[in-house]
């Protein structure tokens, strides 16, 4: 998230300056006179300037350029209003609860709602992640933009005080609910899977391997049906395992070049695929 931040935050705080010198109540009609008198209507202002020119003073010029923090100011609003708390869902925290959002999706995931299940495992996900390693968040709020730091460390300290209601169990079965999400068919999560093993499983053990296994049952019914996407992950599954099967990697890194969709994808399948071939001609398996 900070480097997207980063990389708005000129544009907003020039936004922001535009919104702030013209967003201002106009004069309506009836306020609009010949002599340029302003009218005394019931919930209008009129300017100062012209106040003034009733008693023949001459009211100071406002200046229209916004200082340092007022722009700063801006752009924080205009990030937080755009970025929340947690990636996985749109959900500031100001009327609910994480308590709340759990129980929401929890509900409905259980009611055989898939995408609410791998809506969940994400959120969980994310909140161990936050939790487990608020070292790293905190690097993040040192983008070289004072809105931007600001914004990220507040979204930041959010999540870990609305994680934090969730219990430890709780939080450990994001595995569970993307698996549950998976077999229901959520597409998202049939690809996703690889990345939500269950906590405490140690790679290499049965326990492992039978999830993996699962994995590969999910994005190889995707790969059949021509998912290109999930070819390339079952051939990463089958290219990095402790014990690899090079033959299957060939056939699904192959499948996901053909439909490459453009040259940054089609170098790195290539690049893979080189290393299979290479290790196939030596006799690797």
């Amino acid at each position: 998230m900070g480097k997207r931040i980063a990389s708005f935050v000129g544009l907003l705080i020039l936004v922001g300056a535009f919104v702030y010198v013209f967003d201002r109540a106009p004069l309506a009609p009836d306020e609009r006179t010949a002599a340029g008198a302003p009218s005394s209507a019931p919930g209008t202002s009129a300017p100062k300037a012209a106040a003034a020119a009733s008693t023949g003073d001459r009211a100071p010029e406002e200046s229209a350029t916004l200082t340092t923090a007022q722009a700063n100011a801006l752009a924080e609003r205009a990030l937080l209003a755009q970025y929340k708390p947690l990636n996985a869902i749109k959900e500031d925290f100001s009327t609910r609860t994480m308590r709340d959002v759990y129980g929401d999706l929890s509900a409905r995931a259980s009611a055989g709602d898939a995408a609410a299940a791998y809506t969940l495992a994400q959120v969980l996900a994310e909140c161990e992640d936050h939790l487990l390693n608020e070292k790293k968040y905190a690097s993040f709020g040192e983008t070289g933009s004072v809105a931007a730091d600001n914004a990220l460390k507040k979204n930041q300290q959010i999540a870990r005080d609305q994680c934090r209601q969730l219990t430890e169990d709780e939080l450990a079965a994001y595995g569970e609910w993307a698996l549950m999400a998976a077999e229901a068919g959520d597409r998202n999560a049939m690809l996703s899977l690889y990345s939500y093993p269950p906590k405490n499983v140690r790679p290499q053990s049965s326990q492992y391997d039978e999830w993996l296994g699962k994995v590969r049952k999910h994005l190889t019914t995707l790969a059949e049906a021509n998912d290109p996407d999930a070819a390339l992950k079952l051939a990463e599954t089958y290219h990095g395992a402790a014990q690899p099967n090079l033959e299957l990697a060939r056939k699904y890194y192959t499948q996901a070049l053909a439909a490459a969709r453009n040259d940054a994808a089609r170098k790195k399948i290539e690049f893979a695929l080189r290393d299979v071939e290479t290790r196939l001609q030596s006799g690797a398996r």
